[in-house]
């Protein structure tokens, strides 16, 4: 298991803690949130970060382009040194 799918559970898990804990609060609604709304909406979204850090293949595309941004960067910067 990698490093990004370990994160991503970790993400999950704590977004079902979050969940759990806060059943027993009213959630209200967006005109009067409950006690419940936020940690349930942070939750939301740290379940969708879980999923998709989860979920990402290993060695992806964004990988081999912040490579070829920081050579990019390299090659400006010894451009303008000069």
């Amino acid at each position: 298991m990698t490093t990004n799918r370990v994160a991503g559970a970790a993400l999950v898990g704590l977004a079902l803690v979050v969940f759990w804990a806060s059943r027993g609060l009213p959630l209200g609604s967006l005109r009067n949130p409950g006690p419940a709304y936020l940690p349930v909406a942070l939750a939301l979204v740290l379940l969708g970060f879980g999923a998709l850090l989860g979920g990402a293949r290993e060695g992806s595309a964004g990988e081999a382009d912040a490579g070829r941004l920081a050579e990019g960067v390299r090659k400006v910067g010894r451009f303008e040194a000069k």
